[in-house]
């Protein structure tokens, strides 16, 4: 019995370091994402342009807590 409890500690230590990896700066930034946007759009490829004018959306900060207010969160 102190094997498996030895043995679900180790895990659970494990799985809690796995937990908190650093999220990774974003490669490029939203003034550079809404120049791509806007490339796409004089291409007439709306569809590239609609995905990096969502990424410049999502790499935005939002300065307001949404979580205490869901029925304000916009859908992504």
């Amino acid at each position: 019995m102190y094997l498996v409890d030895q043995m679900h500690a180790a895990l659970s230590n494990f799985l809690s370091l796995e937990d908190k990896t650093p999220v990774p700066e974003p490669l490029a930034g939203s003034a550079q994402l809404k120049h791509f946007a806007r490339e796409a759009e004089v291409n007439g490829d709306f569809e590239l342009a609609a995905k990096y004018y969502k990424e410049v959306r999502t790499t935005i900060p939002c300065p307001i807590d949404l979580s205490s207010m869901p029925h304000l969160a916009l859908p992504l």
